[in-house]
């Protein structure tokens, strides 16, 4: 996937991004994820998912301003998102790799492995107002989006 610059004038997408890594064979790896060059918002709070069943779902729901970056520290995760644009899939199975969600994108996240730890950094604190959890709600965004009323 690339990683190509949007204008301003459009929504950004969801897009991978690949982190920096520092490699030493006799240390380990040192993953970088840093602001702007990796993650294109000042990160305000981060959330740890870990202890995860096999299969399990989360997510079901999008955000009106908040933007994400995922990262999957162990184990792999799908992420399917709905934007504008459509439905798209992600596999995030290496710590090298984040996935930037940007705001009115809907997430689904499956496990697709045990002991599968993810970091999730958020653009802005918690606000149960954030949240959209009805398609038809987002449908209607986008609908708003696409003849200038947002």
């Amino acid at each position: 996937m690339s990683n190509s610059v949007q204008s301003a004038a459009q929504p950004r997408r969801a897009a991978l991004v690949e982190l920096t890594e520092i490699k030493d064979p006799n240390r380990g790896a040192l993953g970088i994820a840093e602001t702007p060059t990796h993650v294109p918002f000042p990160i305000r709070r981060v959330l740890t998912h870990y202890d995860l069943p096999l299969n399990d779902r989360r997510g079901h729901h999008a955000h009106r301003e908040l933007e994400e970056f995922i990262i999957c520290l162990t184990g792999s995760v799908e992420v399917e998102i709905i934007d504008e644009t459509g439905m798209r899939s992600f596999c995030l199975d290496t710590p090298r790799t984040g996935l930037y969600v940007p705001s009115l994108t809907w997430v689904t996240v499956k496990v697709l492995a045990l002991a599968t730890t993810c970091v999730v950094m958020t653009s802005a604190d918690y606000d149960p107002n954030e949240y959209i959890e009805d398609m038809a709600e987002l449908q209607a965004l986008f609908a708003r989006r696409r003849s200038g009323n947002i």
